[in-house]
């Protein structure tokens, strides 16, 4: 039996996840909740949901809904995965899971006690380069002592689908924070330092970013962000023991001389698959509640430390 999957939001990475969806099958599109109602009622014409609404009570109410895919603005993600876990409904929420470590713990216990599934999409896990590098330090094989991470893209005029700027920490710092423990495998900390810039004028929010991990191991982690490039990059420098190595903003890693992994597949339909199978095994999936926390006290901490 295909899976009912309603969706809250229509921006870019609702387009993504339902393009993804589409490619796996075994899925129907119920609902679709959004802030206005013309662009509600085009994505659901695009996609042929069955319904479209501007209130996430109304797409909840129906019997017809299995699960729900949160692509809202981030600092209405915990509000609105609250109100689906006690519905009943399984959730696949977009990244961060809420804009604080205290309501990311609460998430995660509402689920458990729900019997609910609740996945967060820290797509940047399904990464096949990046998945490939953290399989290579799981076995052994490499042993990074210091990882550097660049990122980096313009968007000054940064503005959500509810007229509200993003949040460097919150939503991209949580992509990057994640990968970098996920893929070391290293998810005990021992300490966190972290800077952001003053606000913009313009926005209201940093757009400046750095912060350093130490791992309970020793293994280091240095990352740099900024909404301020005029041209994008992102890269991850793992050095090793063994080697050094370069992940690029095309999924390929590289050492010195040589590529030694260059990506294939689609990490987005990865992603999505492995949701649509806990759902189906009634399993917890990878990226449980439980899975994103590690990244969530780190986040945490370089907010307080920032706190004027």
């Amino acid at each position: 039996m295909a899976i009912r999957l309603t969706f809250v939001g229509y921006g870019s990475i609702a387009h993504s996840h339902a393009k993804a969806f589409q490619k796996l099958g075994g899925v129907e599109f119920d609902a679709v909740v959004g802030r206005l109602p013309e662009p509600s009622k085009e994505f659901a014409a695009e996609y042929r949901f069955d319904f479209h609404t501007t209130d996430l009570r109304e797409a909840l109410a129906r019997d017809s809904c299995d699960a729900v895919v949160i692509c809202s603005p981030s600092d209405i993600h915990a509000a609105q995965t609250e109100a689906c876990l006690l519905a009943g409904k399984d959730v696949l929420c977009e990244i961060p899971l809420a804009m604080n470590y205290t309501d990311s713990v609460r998430l995660a216990t509402l689920a458990e006690l729900t019997g609910r599934r609740l996945m967060v999409a820290h797509t940047q896990r399904y990464w096949h380069g990046m998945r490939f590098i953290r399989e290579k330090i799981v076995a052994g094989e490499f042993t990074p002592h210091h990882l550097i991470v660049r990122w980096g893209f313009l968007r000054r005029e940064n503005k959500n689908w509810m007229g509200r700027a993003d949040n460097l920490l919150w939503h991209h710092g949580c992509h990057v924070v994640d990968t970098a423990l996920w893929a070391l495998n290293q998810f005990e900390v021992a300490d966190v330092k972290g800077t952001l810039s003053q606000p913009s004028k313009h926005l209201g929010i940093p757009l400046d970013l750095n912060a350093s991990i130490k791992a309970a191991s020793g293994t280091l982690v240095s990352i740099n962000m900024s909404y301020n490039p005029t041209w994008g990059f992102r890269d991850y420098l793992f050095i090793g023991e063994e080697d050094t190595w370069l992940y690029d903003d095309k999924g390929v890693v590289r050492s010195k001389d040589a590529v030694v992994f260059e990506p294939s597949g689609n990490f987005m339909e990865d992603q999505n698959a492995e949701f649509l199978a806990a759902l189906r095994e009634g399993r917890e999936s990878e990226l449980n509640g439980q899975a994103v926390l590690p990244a969530m006290r780190v986040l945490q901490t370089v907010h307080d430390l920032n706190l004027v």
